[in-house]
């Protein structure tokens, strides 16, 4: 898409807690945000703190509505990992061999 932004920061300030999280890249289509997230070498603790922080982001309608969540990943171990972890988002888990 033309209004692809790659290593976008995300804000946001509440009363009692800032958040603040850096998703690979995002995009939208008919108003809809899709975020990018590429699963190369991090943690899955890392990425399960990422997933909570985009919980909270919607919480705090950050998105103005429900982002979609694409993740490419290595293994199909951790697409199903991953799959877990975004249990009730917008989600789809691709692996990078989808994309060959």
């Amino acid at each position: 898409p033309s209004n692809w932004d790659n290593e976008i920061r995300i804000k946001s300030e509440g009363n009692s807690s800032k958040i603040t999280l850096v998703c690979d890249a995002l995009f939208k289509i008919d108003k809809k945000i899709y975020l990018v997230e590429i699963d190369n070498t991090q943690t899955m603790k890392k990425n399960k703190a990422k997933v909570e922080k985009y919980r909270r982001l919607i919480e705090r309608n950050v998105f103005r509505g429900v982002p979609k969540i694409i993740w490419v990943t290595t293994t199909d171990y951790r697409r199903k990992r991953l799959l877990g972890l975004c249990e009730g988002l917008d989600v789809d888990v691709y692996l990078n061999t989808d994309f060959i």
